[in-house]
């Protein structure tokens, strides 16, 4: 039986009465709020509400609206209630009278005191009627939002600490309850950043069904390890799949049925570590225990009279995670509720105590690098405050730490190194317009040299522009170059010429801008000048020496050859009516007349090694000697002289020179033997030896040509390659003087070396140095 539906009309009053009564007392056992409301229609029983008429109202609503029953019972809601009429509950109330569909939900009201309420309310039709119950969530209400807040700041704790954290719940096989999985629960924003993924995407969501293939990874029997045992995880992995490639710290633990990961991504610092090992072998352990350390203090104030907030005099440990035990030394547990200046009294002189007043009393944050007095570490400290404290994080960077101060050690030994050298170095970055084109150049770097030749102090010439100190530079053609190497990256070389001096200016490409360094060449440009002019003197001297070579050889060889021809007459025709005086002495004119003749012609060679070079080509050593040692066919024969010779090498050369080199050094070593009046006790042997050596990446060969003929004083060894100086008399041994100055000189043109080694009576060596 329905209390609320309407009663029969045939009731008598007193039954009625009685019932009535029955079910008031029913609403009034209530301990929710209940009211039943009727429908004031126009228009009759299908006619548009207009209003509701409060039928039944239990105690505790009466309590609630602080009015008797009486003044409330068959009263209009809009003339009795009119500030509840005109908020939302009344258009809810209407709603389902109209539809019949119940609703429940959370109504916020402002009572006649001005009290801010919450109601969990609902509301069902019964025939005619819209019956209302509702309860006071207030205090449940207030406590939720507690809760919320918390739960934000806890948020706010992990979303500002610099590792990433996530929170998982342990997946286990139903049957064998072996952990299979991890089910994400909370991700923080360093997570979503490490991992490039927000949080929407991962929690719900288990580590298998994210990361697929990360079960096969060697970091995934560690996570089950902890999820199995609950030992501490501390671990470093390189992670590499998923389009990652990144190194992290680990820190796990387990609580329940859930674990908690902290990761801090050390990717920067183990590239750093890699280069500085690279460079330095001073560096070459890794940190392995990088983790980042978080606390949380709660700011301890003097007490003052009138009962307001006093200054800081202390903190008071709230949270202090393991990463801080290890950085130091202390235990959670003999931390948390402790003062800092109790367990730490140094932070007070080392002015860490005061950053942190300072910090809270400014609402801010902070970010700076200390380093630990005791164990000399470089920290990288992070802060931010929450509500009358604040949360501190600290990771290690010694390392890092270290290799900036060795890196700005080396800037600094660059920097005066620069400063030293009598080189102009200037960095210029470029200068774009609104379109990112370049328009000019800033000087953004510069030494004390350059400085002072363009007439600046170094503070006045960083920030100028190129057109400032060159104004007409765009009219020309260096500043074109400049632009050329910005967007080629192609390094050039070029002379320019300002006022009455010379430069030579190297210019190469540094990050979007380019370094260029001049060096002053004005003294070894004019010495190039006068070289030239020389040259062009000595080009003029080579012709007049070819002229000069032409006529000594046909002008001069002339009339020897007429001396010669006029000789063998008298000795043909007359030799019946000259005595023994008249040969001897046309014998000697003819021989005088032969070795004028072989003189003029080894000078002539001699002049034409310089004066008439020809393009070097490729010279098979091998076959040039094979055709000398053909041309002394016969004096091999008659001397029945011995020739070991190793393999040759091809060159760039000369081959007519080349061949005279050889023809003059074989020669001499078949010549220069014991005289044929003294016993020899072995014929001629001569040895021709090749090696070759790599020399600054360009291939040198050494050739020695070694005789067992008489030999020299070593003392001699200098005179022997001047032209006309012999060692010994002409009637001894037939020559010019000569043959070994034209070695020399060939020698030289091919840009390599000549030497001689010997001992009188013991042969002699001649080594020959020439480029591949």
């Amino acid at each position: 039986m329905n209390p609320l539906a309407p009663l029969p009309p045939d009731f008598s009053s007193g039954f009625a009465s009685s019932s009535l009564a029955v079910v008031q007392h029913m609403l009034d056992a209530s301990l929710n709020g209940m009211i039943a409301l009727g429908a004031i229609r126009v228009g009759g029983e299908a006619g548009t509400i207009s209003d509701l008429r409060l039928m039944m109202i239990n105690r505790v609503a009466a309590n609630d609206i602080q009015r008797p029953l009486s003044q409330l019972v068959g009263q209009s809601i809009k003339t009795a209630l009119p500030r509840l009429s005109a908020s939302p509950l009344y258009d809810r109330l209407v709603r389902v009278l109209a539809t019949g569909e119940p609703e429940r939900f959370t109504f916020p009201y402002t009572t006649e005191r001005s009290e801010s309420r919450q109601f969990d309310m609902s509301l069902t039709r019964i025939t005619d009627l819209v019956v209302v119950s509702y309860n006071d969530i207030t205090d449940r209400y207030l406590s939720e939002q507690i809760n919320q807040e918390q739960a934000l700041q806890l948020r706010f704790v992990t979303d500002n600490a610099l590792t990433a954290v996530a929170l998982y719940a342990i997946v286990r096989d139903p049957k064998s309850n072996a952990v299979v999985d991890f089910r994400y629960e909370l991700v923080n924003r360093m997570a979503e950043r490490m991992v490039g993924r927000v949080s929407a995407e991962l929690i719900g969501n288990t580590m298998r069904q994210a990361f697929p293939g990360i079960d096969q990874t060697p970091i995934w029997p560690a996570y089950i390890h902890l999820a199995e045992t609950g030992e501490t995880l501390q671990i470093q992995n390189h992670y590499t799949q998923h389009n990652l490639d990144i190194w992290y710290q680990v820190q796990g633990v387990r609580e329940h049925d859930r674990i908690v990961l902290s990761f801090l991504d050390i990717t920067e610092l183990k590239r750093a570590q890699q280069r500085i090992e690279r460079q330095n072998d001073e560096f070459r352990q890794v940190l392995d225990n990088a983790l980042t350390a978080i606390s949380h203090f709660t700011a301890v104030r003097e007490e003052q009279a009138d009962g307001q907030s006093g200054p800081i005099i202390d903190f008071v440990y709230q949270s202090f995670n393991r990463a801080s035990e290890q950085v130091t030394g202390k235990k959670a547990q003999n931390v948390i509720g402790r003062r800092m200046l109790e367990i730490f009294p140094e932070r007070r002189a080392n002015g860490l105590f005061d950053r942190w007043v300072n910090l809270v009393n400014s609402r801010g944050s902070t970010r700076f690098q200390y380093q630990h007095e005791a164990t000399g570490l470089w920290l990288d400290m992070q802060a931010i405050v929450l509500n009358d404290g604040f949360i501190q994080s600290y990771v290690d960077i010694t390392p890092i730490k270290q290799a900036e101060l060795e890196q700005q050690r080396q800037s600094d030994l660059i920097n005066s190194l620069l400063s030293s050298l009598p080189v102009m170095f200037l960095l210029f970055r470029p200068v774009y317009n609104g379109s990112r084109q370049t328009v000019d150049f800033e000087v953004q770097e510069a030494n004390q040299i350059a400085a002072d030749s363009l007439g600046y102090r170094i503070d006045e010439l960083i920030g100028k522009r190129l057109t400032d100190i060159s104004p007409t530079i765009k009219n020309g053609p260096v500043y074109a170059e400049y632009v050329k190497v910005v967007e080629t990256g192609t390094s050039t070389q070029f002379e320019r010429q300002h006022g009455d001096q010379w430069f030579q200016i190297s210019v190469v490409k540094f990050d979007d801008g380019f370094i260029t360094s001049f060096v002053d060449i004005t003294e070894s440009r004019l010495y190039r000048q006068q070289l030239e002019a020389m040259n062009q003197e000595l080009l003029r001297s080579n012709d007049s020496l070819e002229q000069f070579a032409y006529v000594a050889s046909h002008d001069l060889q002339e009339p020897l050859r007429k001396i010669q021809s006029f000789g063998d007459l008298l000795d043909e025709h007359y030799a019946d009516k000259l005595d023994d005086f008249g040969h001897d002495a046309i014998g000697r004119m003819q021989s005088a007349a032969t070795r004028m003749s072989m003189l003029i012609t080894d000078l002539l060679a001699y002049s034409r090694i310089s004066t008439n070079r020809q393009p070097f080509q490729p010279v098979d050593l091998d076959q040039v000697l094979t055709g000398v040692l053909g041309d002394l066919e016969v004096r091999i024969s008659e001397t029945q002289a011995i020739i070991d010779r190793t393999p040759l090498p091809v060159i760039a050369g000369d081959p007519t020179q080349l061949r005279q080199l050889f023809q003059n050094l074989l020669s001499n070593a078949l010549k220069f033997q014991p005289p044929a009046s003294e016993e020899r006790t072995q014929p001629p042997h001569i040895q021709i030896d090749c090696q070759q050596e790599l020399i600054d990446g360009r291939m040198w060969y050494d050739i020695a040509i070694t005789d067992n003929g008489i030999g020299f004083d070593p003392k001699y060894v200098d005179r022997i390659f001047q032209v006309f100086q012999r060692l010994h008399s002409k009637q001894a041994y037939a020559g010019t003087g000569v043959g070994l100055a034209i070695c020399k000189r060939v020698i030289d043109s091919h840009g390599g070396t000549l030497t001689a080694r010997s001992q009188p009576g013991q042969g002699a060596t001649f080594q020959i140095h020439l480029p591949g």
